[in-house]
């Protein structure tokens, strides 16, 4: 479990500048080209892609599709960090059970304003299932064992400190909870241009930790049952598929 530190000058800028892209980013609207088509691409069904409105679909900032297989009927209270547009966390309103819901969480208000305002116009999309919080992942401020799931879409990579946040993951998951996320691993070292510069952690390329730092983390986070799969391309990078769990009592 991430113990309590102070906050250093570098992790506040890194803070500031990635809120301030993705405020920016939600309040013109400047999301990458081609949303609805990497949705289908990642995986999400066609037909489910095809009814999100525009502007949803147009906001996709993911990384994958990390729901394939996975069973929704039985759960219960759900956690999306790094929520954005939150087209995961209307996805996985529209699998639960009656009475589930899904607590959204980004760290720019400005995307959580903007995806309450598109999913509040389309009733079919579960929108009441869903509450919208702004937090920082790496300091939750929700209740220890508060979830069943826990999931993550290319935000991992955001974090400054991922031990923290990890720690923050397995605190609120239940026993018996899982954790799934499709995030970026690197191979080998970057550039130190790259490294030292924090707009290269806004583009989700200066925070990827290569696989077996990835898996350490996990583990030392508190997390068994780690698989780290479905590896594929994306940009300078790979993009994988996350699961693991925390072990009942």
């Amino acid at each position: 479990m991430a113990r309590a530190r102070l906050v250093g000058d570098w992790e506040r800028e890194l803070k500031r500048r990635i809120g301030r892209r993705y405020g920016d980013m939600a309040r013109d609207g400047s999301f990458a080209p081609g949303g609805a088509d990497k949705l289908t691409t990642a995986g999400y069904p066609g037909d489910w892609v095809r009814r999100l409105p525009k502007d949803i679909a147009a906001a996709y900032s993911g990384c994958g599709f990390p729901f394939a297989g996975l069973a929704f009927d039985k759960l219960r209270r759900v956690v999306d960090l790094g929520c954005g547009a939150g087209i995961d966390a209307l996805y996985i309103a529209q699998q639960l059970a009656p009475g589930g819901t899904v607590t959204a969480i980004d760290l720019a208000p400005e995307m959580l304003a903007r995806a309450a305002g598109a999913t509040g116009a389309a009733g079919w999309l579960n929108r009441d299932k869903i509450r919208f919080l702004a937090a920082d992942m790496e300091r939750l401020p929700l209740a220890p064992e508060c979830a069943d799931l826990v999931v993550a879409n290319a935000s991992l990579n955001l974090a400054a400190d991922k031990g923290r946040a990890l720690g923050e993951m397995f605190r609120i998951l239940a026993p018996g909870g899982r954790f799934v996320a499709r995030d970026l691993v690197r191979n080998g070292p970057l550039p130190a241009e790259v490294l030292s510069d924090p707009l290269s952690y806004n583009t989700s390329l200066g925070g990827a930790l290569e696989e077996k730092e990835l898996y350490s983390a996990l583990s030392e986070a508190g997390f068994a049952e780690i698989e780290i799969s479905d590896h594929r391309p994306f940009s300078m990078l790979e993009t994988v598929l996350i699961r693991a769990a925390k072990a009942p009592v």
